[in-house]
């Protein structure tokens, strides 16, 4: 009798517990030209192709800046150097043999074979991309490994480009993922147009975003948003999407980065002061971001994880500058290649 007296009150226990949460991960890591080595139709990658192709001859020769066009001669874009390339990219994502992301955001990346690529060597389960108008062919992906708590329920890619636009644009991915009963998760991956556009055209795609995630279908869920990528926003833009337009109070979306960098816990003696370093005035800009919806900063069962806020210095793919870690891009001299990317990845943890 005793015995079964203390079993009802181990079960009894245990009911009263809060229920099993299970921690995803959020990386977005712009992995600098990730390129395959054939030629899309349609595309300038005749800089990432390997010498001797059909079409990287005729396709250099159109470039008018004479740097640029001897650039695309002399890069030899081999199996060989890809295969150091996705090897350096992996190196950083594993993080000195941390796991690596549950979900990865990859900004400049070429095509599906690159991604898969990719996802096989990082042991990831999917891999979905976009196929923009950007006309160097470079598009935004998302690799995923699913779980009992992360189950991918499908994804669309939104076209931002409009008319009035200098040129072309990356089109944002939208990935949706079951993370509970009745819960989803959207994650929107982006690349907005670059410095060379002036700033209303990323003020543009930044209403298009917002507009977007307003109009979600509800169907009486709970939705949770994070948005990742390289935004290219710098601190000068006038006007400034960010601040402006995606950070505004009527959108009660969050960036966990400057929710990090207030917080009195905040860590930063290992960390970078950012994601991508300007060697033109030894500056910093917070180009990579992840900005996440209100709802998980509530306080409730699902919440980000602030502390797990990292930006990530892989020592290899690093080098000193004026006292401080920079990244060390991806090049190739006479053969060999070195760095990975001109961008540190940037991760924050969500507790399910």
């Amino acid at each position: 009798m005793l015995a079964i007296i203390q079993f009802i009150s181990a079960l009894l226990i245990l009911g009263s517990l809060p229920a099993f949460s299970s921690d995803v991960e959020l990386m977005s890591y712009n992995v600098e030209n990730l390129f395959d080595t054939e030629h899309d139709q349609g595309h300038a990658d005749f800089e990432y192709l390997p010498k001797g192709h059909p079409a990287k001859n005729a396709g250099c020769a159109e470039i008018e800046n004479d740097y640029f066009r001897g650039k695309c001669f002399g890069t030899d874009w081999s199996n060989k150097i890809l295969d150091q390339k996705i090897a350096a990219i992996a190196d950083v994502i594993h993080r000195d043999g941390r796991q690596t992301p549950d979900i990865l955001g990859l900004v400049e990346i070429e095509n599906l074979v690159v991604a898969n690529r990719l996802k096989n060597k990082l042991g990831y389960t999917k891999a979905v991309i976009t196929s923009g108008l950007d006309q160097r062919g470079i598009n935004v992906a998302l690799l995923v490994r699913e779980s009992n708590a992360l189950k991918y329920v499908k994804h669309k890619q939104i076209e931002v480009t409009t008319q009035d636009m200098r040129k072309p644009t990356r089109n944002v991915l939208h990935v949706q993922f079951n993370v509970g009963k009745n819960k989803l998760l959207n994650v929107f991956v982006n690349h907005w147009p670059s410095q060379n556009n002036p700033s209303r055209d990323r003020e543009n795609v930044a209403k298009q975003l917002v507009e977007y995630i307003e109009n979600l279908e509800r169907d009486g869920k709970t939705h949770f948003v994070t948005i990742m990528g390289d935004f290219n926003v710098v601190k000068t833009d006038n006007p400034h999407a960010i601040n402006e337009v995606l950070l505004s109070p009527r959108t009660g979306l969050v960036d966990v980065e400057s929710k990090f960098r207030s917080s009195t816990s905040a860590r930063f003696s290992d960390m970078p002061p950012s994601s991508y370093y300007y060697r033109r005035g030894n500056d910093w800009n917070h180009l990579d971001k992840i900005v996440v919806s209100a709802n998980l900063f509530d306080g409730r069962a699902e919440e980000v994880d602030l502390d797990s806020f990292d930006i990530f210095a892989h020592p290899k793919y690093s080098r000193s500058q004026n006292g401080e870690r920079v990244p060390v891009r991806f090049e190739i001299n006479h053969g060999r290649a070195h760095g990975a990317s001109d961008h540190y990845p940037v991760s924050v943890k969500l507790k399910l």
